[in-house]
């Protein structure tokens, strides 16, 4: 590594960006066609939240330098960051197949996982990059994470609190869990990572409501709403018109005691579906968590 590279690394380090670029103005003006230029820029445009450039930039690495480890590796977290999961797997499969030993690529390929709600695939990949890479952070980060879900929770419970303040993006990879989860209606598991939240930042209001919210979609009282949670619009759509219709036919038939059940039925399960979240949290909240 030069000099001025060994600087941009200690620039990054310390989120000097701007002088980080005039330092790659200079490496770019010595070496204009050093790979590793390249990845120092796109580094520095990933810190500056520039992630057209920092992508850009990782294109022009890779077709330099198609073995480039780092560069690879900042290619799977921009395509992530970008929802791209698709062509993040491919890089992390390319990585893998290049340098099959290197423990943070699985750790990488997991969080995309997890992004996609492949959580038992995620939990495999955890698994094997904490095999791998025993100290890697982010592998311990989803080995904490992933073990809550499966319901190995005690060890979770002591390691969150210490993780979050050793490793400040496992709060970031524990709200990317929450979502995954809540948006596979597993809200059971999604309230266990919040409430592990909620004992490593107490005085974090967001996490407060996460298991508020969590707690109540969560709880048996809102089981008779589960067909609407899973299937949204076309179960609210779907019961729509099984109750039109079974009450014409009822009242086409003169079976008016059926017409009224069913009204009355409709009647209450919508003011029931009105009701229940907003006096579950109401409730939980007086509980207390």
């Amino acid at each position: 590594m030069s000099e001025l590279h060994l600087q941009l690394e200690h620039l990054l380090e310390t989120r000097r960006v701007d002088i980080a670029r005039r330092v790659l103005e200079r490496a770019f003006s010595e070496s204009p066609s050093e790979p590793e230029n390249h990845y120092y820029a796109a580094r520095v445009a990933d810190l500056a939240g520039d992630r057209a450039e920092a992508t850009r930039q990782i294109g022009q690495l890779l077709t330099l330098a198609p073995d480039h480890v780092g560069g690879l590796s900042l290619a799977v977290e921009l395509a992530r960051k970008g929802k791209q999961h698709s062509l993040a797997e491919q890089h992390a499969l390319e990585l893998i197949r290049r340098n099959p030993e290197r423990g943070h690529t699985y750790a990488q390929y997991a969080l995309v996982m997890l992004e996609t709600l492949h959580v038992e695939k995620a939990r495999a990949l955890t698994l094997e990059a904490r095999r791998l890479s025993p100290e890697d952070e982010l592998a311990h980060v989803l080995d904490v994470l992933t073990s809550i879900v499966v319901g190995e929770r005690e060890q979770a419970r002591q390691d969150l609190a210490q993780l979050v303040q050793r490793y400040p993006d496992a709060l970031s990879v524990a709200w990317t869990l929450m979502t995954v989860l809540e948006a596979d209606h597993r809200y059971r598991d999604a309230l266990e990572v919040a409430k592990e939240v909620v004992r490593a930042t107490p005085d974090d209001p967001d996490a407060v409501r996460a298991v508020i919210e969590f707690g109540a979609r969560a709880h048996p009282l809102a089981l008779p709403a589960w067909p609407l949670q899973r299937f949204g619009y076309f179960a609210s759509i779907g019961l729509w018109i099984a109750v039109a219709v079974t009450v014409s036919i009822a009242l086409e038939t003169r079976n008016f005691s059926l017409a009224a059940w069913v009204g009355g039925f409709w009647i209450v399960y919508a003011v029931y579906l009105w009701t229940y979240l907003p006096l579950l949290r109401r409730w939980i909240r007086a509980r207390g968590l």
